[in-house]
């Protein structure tokens, strides 16, 4: 049985509702696929315009599903554990003879060394929803900047026309003589 982990509009991570989720905050969903083949993801927005970043993680390709969070590991997880498994397997060196190490002292390190990688991947994941705010915070930004850009240009425009219109009013009134009520 394959998970597919899924930006989705229904539920956030940890299965908060949408509505719930602060501006930029990413929605995620799990699927189990039931059987083989195409599937097609629709978004859409109801008032304004959003901005999507969808990732299809396969359990097969990325490992089982997390047990705490209920999602397919991504990408940035599997080289977390990579790394850290790599350290562990350097561990069991076939250069270092046997009882060299009794196993009692490294169990503290190795102790450690869980920790060290919980610690590790809270900072990772920390890291990478700081990018997201700071992307999502980024484009709102942008969209500010241009609607202020917009409305200035269209005060300068009006402030232009009044004061052409209050120029040709003055001129006409001076040019015309007795006609505006001199």
């Amino acid at each position: 049985e394959e998970a597919h982990a899924v930006k989705d509009k229904r539920t956030g991570a940890g299965g908060r509702n949408a509505e719930r989720l602060l501006p930029g905050e990413p929605w995620e969903h799990t699927v189990y696929v039931q059987s083989p083949g195409w599937y097609r993801l629709c978004v859409r927005a109801k008032v304004q315009t959003i901005w999507v970043e969808m990732e299809l993680r396969k359990s097969s390709l990325y490992g089982k599903v997390n047990k705490e969070t209920g999602h397919v590991p991504s990408f940035e997880s599997l080289e977390i554990h990579r790394e850290i498994r790599e350290l562990y397997e350097k561990e069991k060196d076939p250069e270092i003879p046997e009882g060299a190490i009794k196993d009692e002292d490294l169990k503290v390190t190795r102790d450690q060394l869980r920790i060290l990688e919980r610690v590790y991947q809270e900072i990772i994941a920390k890291q990478l929803e700081e990018r997201r705010v700071w992307n999502w915070r980024t484009l709102k930004n942008q969209h500010s900047h241009s609607h202020m850009v917009l409305g200035n240009l269209l005060e300068t425009v009006m402030y232009m026309v009044i004061t052409g219109f209050q120029i040709y009013t003055i001129r006409k009134w001076f040019g015309a003589g007795p006609a505006l009520g001199r």
